[in-house]
């Protein structure tokens, strides 16, 4: 994973990236340290996002759906969201 990371990410200047995935995704050490390899600093999502992003992925994007209100609340995640969203950096 490093180097597709060095190549689509650090060497681009990419600094800081949010990961979203399933539950099991997200709790891997895996992936934070290699996005810290290619100098990445990663940020997660809070308890309550994780559960979202867990239950969508799981029944409707495996699914091959997704509601209005997942896609509106997905793209509220990040570290400049204004709902008061807890993010953690890894």
């Amino acid at each position: 994973m490093a180097p597709i990371l060095r190549l689509s990410g650090g060497d681009r200047g990419i600094e800081l990236a949010l990961l979203l995935g399933t539950r099991t995704t997200l709790e891997a050490e895996m992936y934070p340290r290699e996005f810290a390899d290619a100098g990445i600093r990663v940020v997660l999502p809070g308890d309550d996002d994780r559960e979202f992003l867990d239950h969508t992925i799981s029944n409707e994007l495996a699914l091959g759906h997704a509601s209005a209100g997942a896609r509106r609340t997905a793209l509220s995640l990040g570290p400049s969201s204004s709902h008061g969203r807890r993010l953690v950096t890894a």
